[in-house]
Parts: C-alpha cells; sequence; structure tokens
C-alpha cells in the first residue's frame, strides 16, 4: 500500500505543476492549446524552456531553441 500511496501523490503533484503551467502560460499570453499541449510535454518528463527577448533577436533565439529536441505545437507531437 505504501508504495500505491506514493505513486497517488506524485501523480498529484506531477498533475498540480501541469496546471500550474497551464495558468503561467496563458497569464503570459500562450493560447490555451498549447498551454496544454506543453503541459502535457512536461508531465512526460520533458523540459520547458521560455524565452523573452527582443523582437530583433528573436529570429536568433528560436534557431538557438530549434538546435535542441524542439516540439512545435502545430505538429501535434509530444
Amino acid at each position: 500500500m505504501p508504495a500505491t500511496a506514493a505513486g497517488a501523490a506524485a501523480g498529484a503533484v506531477a498533475g498540480g505543476a501541469a496546471g500550474g503551467i497551464i495558468v503561467g502560460l496563458t497569464s503570459s499570453g500562450v493560447p490555451e492549446r498549447d498551454a496544454h499541449f506543453y503541459a502535457e510535454g512536461v508531465r512526460r518528463g520533458g523540459t520547458l524552456v521560455t524565452a523573452k527577448v527582443e523582437d530583433a533577436l528573436a529570429p536568433e533565439a528560436e534557431a538557438i531553441l530549434k538546435r535542441s529536441n524542439w516540439v512545435d505545437p502545430a505538429e501535434g507531437r509530444v
């Protein structure tokens, strides 16, 4: 039983974290559909990286992020 309780607690923590991610992203202007997509990626063990950059630096920042395991909600895969 203790292992089951620990697993349930871990699931609740992960679920709460995902909910916090959704709120944080939508509060920052990310569309809710995309926020849910990113939260699911984190729930599955991924890492979410965000960056606030000046418009002039956005193409460079995007290029840096794309060199990693970039995930685009438009592609529909997590």
